[in-house]
């Protein structure tokens, strides 16, 4: 185990940390959402301002369905009455909680902790606006622990922080408690349980993405034909066409790379305008990258252990997005800066929530 930190040190990187952001954010962060500077340093803040608004006017706002998931944005927006600088710091806030639930509940070198969460530029970024990624910071630190507590308080906590986030994210947790449950007869067959759900999705997704998917699927060709009209290649948008005809078991590792690491070439700052898109998500792609090595270097990539197991089974889940959005993908790098910090064993402790589906797991 590598020597810890001291507190006053952790302490410290975090306020640093969060008056940077805070600086940020009042010089240019705020300038952006108001339009007033030509920088959009946000991907979805101003539109889920502008669809809360005219839903509440109209008295009539799907907060959780197939096509989006407004719930987190407008009970945040409502809560604070759309007020941009309490948003700020109710995101700080929840970056701090995040940390310390992970800091306090899983055996970690802190430093590192500090290093694979704070190095993602796809959370600075997200300190400033109203957004999802925060919940989805908060999910991945909940999964981790309830994973390895296995008590039903963790497992609630858990589930209401993903709804705030994603549905999608909220069906992957409810999966990943029934996958180490007793329920699941191969639990104990860890590598067995992710083909099975690959062989799942490849089945089940064709048949969705023609019903109750079919309007994502829609605004998946409407994106694949507007990156067409600038010079995408098409390769993701080929992929999904194979996906669609029962072959996710094919392209799930291509869309996987592609999804991870597919914009690191494309990082600039020459389109300002664009800076979201130009830099903020391809420098998260790097971000991606250098975790995923530095997991590798630990020599402890292996089913067996539970984070890894959960990254497995996140990746599998989410890869299936016809949308092309590395973003989604945020909730694993929580998870792999979890398990590089970790000083787990790499068996996991493969045991059912405590007073739910008790049962030997062996």
């Amino acid at each position: 185990m590598k020597r810890q930190i001291s507190t006053s040190i952790e302490f410290a990187i975090l306020v640093a940390y969060s008056t940077i952001a805070i600086l940020f954010f009042y010089n240019y962060g705020l300038p952006s959402l108001a339009g007033d500077i030509p920088l959009q340093m946000y991907s979805d803040s101003t539109v889920y301002e502008e669809w809360a608004l005219s839903g509440i006017a109209a008295g009539n706002i799907t907060l959780v369905g197939v096509g989006g998931n407004l719930l987190g944005p407008v009970l945040v927006l409502t809560v604070f009455n759309f007020d941009r600088n309490y948003i700020h710091f109710f995101n700080i806030a929840v970056m701090l909680l995040s940390y310390l639930i992970v800091r306090r509940n899983i055996p970690v070198n802190r430093l590192y902790l500090l290093l694979g969460l704070l190095s993602s530029p796809l959370l600075f970024f997200s300190l400033f606006g109203v957004n999802k990624e925060i919940f989805a910071l908060l999910t991945a630190a909940c999964l981790a622990v309830s994973i390895r507590k296995r008590t039903w308080g963790w497992v609630l906590a858990t589930l209401a922080a993903s709804i705030l986030a994603r549905w999608q994210l909220s069906v992957f947790v409810a999966v990943m408690f029934f996958a180490t449950s007793v329920l699941n007869p191969f639990r104990a067959k860890r590598a067995l349980t992710l083909a099975i759900l690959v062989g799942a999705i490849s089945i089940v997704y064709p048949i969705f993405s023609a019903g109750p998917l079919e309007q994502i699927d829609l605004i998946s060709i409407e994106g694949a034909a507007d990156r067409a009209s600038i010079g995408a290649s098409g390769t993701y948008e080929k992929m999904q066409s194979i996906q669609r005809s029962y072959g996710y078991f094919l392209v799930l590792i291509p869309k996987m790379l592609q999804l991870s690491f597919g914009l690191i070439p494309q990082i600039s700052l020459v389109d300002v305008n664009d800076f979201w898109n130009e830099f903020v998500l391809p420098a998260q792609c790097i971000s991606y990258a250098v975790l995923a090595l530095a997991a590798l270097l630990t020599r402890r990539l292996t089913v067996e252990n539970d984070v890894v197991f959960l990254i497995c089974m996140f990746m599998v889940f989410f890869v299936v997005t016809p949308v092309y959005a590395p973003r989604y993908l945020y909730p694993a790098a929580v998870l792999l800066a979890i398990f590089v910090s970790s000083h787990q064993s790499p068996k996991g402790t493969r045991r059912p929530v405590k007073g739910f589906l008790q049962g030997s797991s062996r």
